[in-house]
């Protein structure tokens, strides 16, 4: 979900004197370079279109549950620039999504992150946690792009992902992970940050998802905790845990929150930690009651960067994945 701002954050970080411009280091010899994505299809096939929905499947389905209509406001923070404005979500079943964007006129914006970027982005992180809210991480991105199945890579079944929105968003690279079950183990990006005055080109971006059980319907699961890491090249590598938080409304179980812990290297700012906490929240038509979500478990130390000639890691895999 917070894909959508980081592009925004590392341009900051440009402006804001943590990363100072030096020339780029001479390119290391490649060691297990990924699997190129290749180019994207016209359409997303039918069986690549019917493994996606299958995994889905065993995600828990508010609308299956009785969900009709939900609406609320939160506040948008974009990491190293605070708190940016607000969006506002309706929704209803069956009908497209009605989202709004106020930005703050007061928040102080980079010379090279304009307003349109923000508002958009902003939009973008509204319809985001709609999604996470109907738990559907996987099939949106089908809304204007395509997928298709790779050779399988780390033991996992590998989709890649391309979409008009992505280009906007200058994510070059997405690839999707699945266990031998079918569920969503981990996500790929790469995003060009070509000519953002960052002293590199690429920004890879790693997230592993870590699934729990709703409860009160059986085995259906929902988003428990997310790790990811943001490589920074000769900076260093950027831990986050990201913990989602649930309200039940009735037979419901709905997201209303989550909490962010980031560890940068010091040079880039060191910890952040951020809440997302839905207001106004009416879910049904009745007015929903909506908790503070609790602090994010302490991701891992930020690494230094490596040096040139030690291969890249992802973060741990979740030792027993759901």
């Amino acid at each position: 979900m917070l894909t959508t701002l980081l592009v925004l954050a590392a341009t900051a970080l440009a402006q804001d004197g943590a990363a100072p411009p030096v020339a780029p280091a001479p390119a290391a010899p490649a060691q297990d370079a990924p699997a190129a994505q290749g180019p994207a299809p016209a359409v997303t096939s039918p069986e690549v279109r019917s493994f996606l929905t299958d995994a889905e499947k065993q995600l828990y389905d508010p609308q299956a549950a009785g969900l009709k209509t939900v609406e609320f406001d939160a506040t948008v923070e974009m990491p190293k620039l605070g708190p940016v404005g607000s969006v506002h979500v309706t929704w209803a079943a069956g009908g497209e999504p009605t989202i709004s964007f106020v930005r703050d006129e007061a928040a102080e914006l980079p010379p090279n992150v304009p307003g349109e970027l923000v508002s958009m982005s902003g939009e973008q992180f509204g319809r985001d946690f709609l999604d996470q809210m109907l738990n559907r991480p996987i099939t949106p991105m089908l809304r204007d792009g395509t997928a298709a199945m790779c050779s399988p890579q780390d033991g996992m079944v590998r989709i890649s992902i391309a979409s008009a929105t992505e280009q906007q968003q200058r994510i070059k690279e997405h690839s999707l992970f699945f266990n031998e079950d079918g569920l969503l183990q981990k996500s790929k990006m790469v995003v060009d940050t070509a000519g953002s005055g960052m002293p590199f080109e690429t920004l890879p971006i790693t997230e592993v998802y870590t699934w729990k059980a709703t409860g009160s319907s059986g085995d259906a699961l929902v988003a428990d905790v997310r790790s990811g890491e943001q490589d920074y090249g000769m900076f260093g590598k950027e831990k986050t845990t990201t913990t989602f938080s649930y309200t039940t409304v009735g037979d419901l179980v709905v997201l209303t929150g989550m909490a962010v812990d980031s560890d940068r290297p010091a040079m880039l700012g060191g910890r952040e930690q951020r809440q997302v906490a839905l207001r106004n929240l009416v879910v049904n038509g009745k007015a929903a009651e909506v908790t503070a979500p609790p602090a994010a478990a302490a991701p891992p130390a930020a690494t230094p960067a490596a040096p040139a000639d030690s291969p890249a890691s992802d973060p741990a895999e979740p030792g027993a994945p759901r």
